[in-house]
């Protein structure tokens, strides 16, 4: 049975949960330690955006029950602060709330525990691949489950053409069963197994087998897709990547994530890049990587990467991670201009 509940006690009410949008905990990971403690995190989404300019106040409060986390008083005396705390695994069940400030904006969420040594899961990756379904263009009953579940997918890729669809399918760690809640900062999701939904590329509202509305094909642009997978054994995890809706810029994936670079890239396996980092609010991780040189990443000493002396909520060292941003680790302010390596897992 899952111990995990995140529940959206935050605006907007009238938006799809899949739908990425305004200013949200997007998603809460517990993941459990073999010393009985476990690590919190949060994936907090800004105007549809996988990072903050500043960083977001975090604080986690211990309450009687879901309804009280709406009552809370920010400046109580909270059990955990910040991005990445780690508490103990409770005696007896518990529900921490979440309140997420940033400037004038807040939102709040919360986690139910339960006192059970927790079994970690993690979603290790998500693949995509082509299906033959484009809309608009097809008929609402192809979009049904059952006509889904006729359709073949094709080659494993990162792209889709405005309309075009593809088949999503998260990676658990082998032998975790789990069910994975889809979210994204565009497109629209029918889901069709606990861990594989199919993505269109345009804004899609079924109402039974007819169209609310005419649909409408995305623009092109890169999505950040997000999945929080809800483990049996009672640990979650999330993961984020990008799809690309049309043709994509120069740019390099690390760790799954998509980080645009101010031209092509050329390097050998083996190689790190490093470069500066400059703002770009049409990143999808807000940041670009500028005036990238490749270099022997076995030469970089462990303090070499430029990373263990940025600003950032949470220390940090080793190669950049895009990540870092989503989960409020560093925002985009405490990066702007570092000079950093990174060690892309693919080139385009």
């Amino acid at each position: 049975m899952l111990w995990f509940t995140l529940l959206a006690c935050q605006e907007p009410f009238d938006l799809d949960r899949h739908d990425l949008v305004g200013f949200r905990v997007a998603a809460i990971a517990l993941q459990p330690s073999p010393d009985d403690t476990l690590t919190l995190s949060a994936a907090v989404v800004d105007q549809g955006r996988a990072w903050t300019e500043e960083p977001v106040d975090l604080a986690w409060f211990e309450v009687a029950s879901p309804r009280d986390v709406a009552e809370l008083d920010p400046l109580s005396p909270a059990v955990a602060l910040g991005p990445s705390p780690v508490v103990d695994v409770p005696d007896e069940p518990t529900v921490l709330g979440l309140v997420a400030r940033l400037g004038d904006q807040q939102r709040r969420a919360f986690v139910e525990i339960a006192p059970v040594p927790p079994e970690a899961v993690r979603v290790e990756g998500i693949d995509a691949a082509t299906l033959s379904l484009t809309v608009p263009g097809a008929p609402a009953e192809d979009l049904l489950l059952e006509a889904r579940r006729q359709l073949t997918p094709g080659e494993q890729t990162d792209r889709t053409a405005p309309g075009g669809t593809l088949r999503l399918t998260a990676r658990l760690t082998e032998g975790d069963p789990g069910i994975v809640r889809w979210m994204a900062t565009g497109g629209t999701f029918f889901e069709l197994s606990p861990t594989v939904a199919d993505w269109i590329a345009s804004d899609v509202l079924l109402d039974s087998d007819e169209f609310e509305r005419d649909p409408v094909a995305m623009a092109p642009s890169t999505v950040t897709v997000l999945g929080l997978v809800l483990g049996d054994g009672g640990g979650t995890h999330f993961l984020a990547t990008e799809l690309h809706v049309g043709d994509a810029e120069d740019g390099v994936w690390v760790n799954g994530r998509w980080m645009p670079t101010d031209g092509p890239v050329a390097m050998s396996p083996g190689e790190a890049l490093r470069g500066v980092l400059e703002a770009d609010d049409a990143s999808p991780v807000g940041v670009r990587l500028t005036a990238a040189v490749a270099e022997d990443a076995s030469t970089i000493p462990d303090g070499g990467w430029g990373t263990s002396g940025l600003d950032c909520l949470v220390p940090v060292s080793g190669p950049f991670d895009p990540s870092w941003l989503l989960t409020q680790w560093c925002s985009r302010s405490a990066l702007i201009g570092a000079t950093v390596a990174l060690l892309p897992t693919d080139v385009r």
